[in-house]
């Protein structure tokens, strides 16, 4: 794979082109992440409403009934349910990892072995969360273990 940046000082937005000589997994996967990079998902929080860019959130969870999104400073509150949210982010890096919660990837620094056939997983920011048995295969086949 070659990359290459190419400076147009009369652009007025960014475009990213990926030449391939065949569409793959590989180049669906790009495409899906660049895509997701411009994704914005809104939430509430203290009755305000924000908008909070993708690759900030760490993990979606329901709790209760209602569901959350969490950012490295922020607990949002988002209408949501977490089916949709797996439908819309899969491509872009989140997996499920249990009946609750649907974890960014690209989060996670550590993956600790636990009893039961269970992961342990520490996220960037020091928090740990646990992938339920039966999300542990998926797991494993998404991140080539």
């Amino acid at each position: 794979m070659k990359i290459e940046i190419i400076l147009e000082s009369n652009r007025k937005d960014l475009q990213i082109n990926l030449l391939c000589p065949t569409v793959n997994q590989e180049v669906n996967e790009l495409y899906a992440y660049l895509t997701a990079y411009e994704q914005n998902v809104g939430g509430w929080l203290n009755e305000r409403h924000q908008r909070v860019h993708i690759n900030e959130i760490l993990y979606f969870e329901s709790v209760d009934g209602k569901t959350f999104f969490y950012t490295n400073a922020l607990t949002c509150q988002t209408k949501k349910k977490l089916y949709e949210l797996e439908a819309l982010y899969n491509d872009a890096g989140f997996i499920r990892i249990s009946k609750t919660t649907i974890l960014s990837l690209s989060k996670v620094s550590e993956i600790i072995p636990e009893m039961g056939r269970r992961l342990k997983l520490r996220l960037i920011n020091g928090e740990y969360l646990i992938v339920s048995r039966q999300y542990v295969p998926e797991l494993r086949k998404r991140l080539s273990l």
